[in-house]
């Protein structure tokens, strides 16, 4: 059965994806990261946003013809080079492509999820997306301007951030009995709902995209959307779903 929670934060997506995701190919313009040349990877695409989903697409159609040591190669670069995580060790990043997907959302710990969802995202690209602070931040801030007020806080996620930061800290104190979305199928609640929405975009636009534009368009906009969502009206006004 849905829950409250789920009907709730689908409807408050869905009204971002249809405001986000038919401009995000154009809106996005941070500036694309290759990949090392023993890749092979090449596009002719211009747009940052469209080199980043084929560079998604790249990785994933050759990541099970890649040997051992190509893997955490390729692991390595997605998430400290492109991804910019720079604070694990070695042997943790090897672990996020030695070990099965399975295996990395079951036993990983949520504090790490902005590494290992990289890994993932393209290992498994139509099971698996990025979250990450700026991400979970996002999906606080849009309940505030897509909905009807903070109803469900999604977790802070560990971030140097400039935005991200003191936007939680913000948020904890204006909505300090908020509930916070807590347990160990977080992440797999994040890609049902991301999922589920970009399905019900997909049902009004044919755009050609992939599902993760759901999760480019909360990363890309999400330093706009904390603003925004601090000189909002409902900034404080906690969210009660009915029965």
């Amino acid at each position: 059965m849905r829950s409250k929670e789920y009907d709730y934060l689908t409807d408050v997506l869905d009204t971002f994806c249809h405001a986000r995701l038919p401009t995000i190919s154009t809106d996005f313009n941070l500036d694309f990261v290759a990949p090392p040349a023993w890749l092979g990877f090449s596009t002719s695409a211009t747009l940052p946003f469209e080199q980043n989903v084929e560079l998604r697409r790249y990785l994933a159609r050759h990541w099970l013809g890649m040997t051992l040591e190509e893997r955490r190669a390729a692991v390595k670069f997605y998430i400290v080079d492109w991804g910019g995580v720079r604070g694990n060790h070695p042997e943790t990043l090897q672990s996020y492509a030695d070990r099965s997907e399975v295996e990395i959302v079951t036993h990983s710990a949520l504090t790490g999820v902005a590494s290992w969802s990289k890994a993932l995202s393209f290992r498994m690209r139509n099971n698996y997306a990025i979250l990450d602070a700026r991400v979970g931040a996002a999906l606080n801030a849009i309940q505030i301007l897509y909905g009807s007020g903070l109803a469900y806080r999604f977790p802070d996620l560990p971030s140097q951030s400039g935005h991200v930061v003191p936007f939680n800290k913000a948020l904890r104190s204006a909505f300090p009995s908020a509930p916070e979305i807590t347990g160990n199928d977080l992440y797999a609640r994040y890609c049902q709902l991301t999922k589920a929405s970009f399905a019900t975009f997909g049902t009004k636009h044919s755009s050609g995209m992939h599902w993760h534009a759901v999760e480019t368009a909360l990363f890309f906009h999400a330093p706009a959307l904390m603003a925004a969502a601090q000189s909002h009206a409902l900034w404080g006004q906690q969210f009660l779903p009915t029965p």
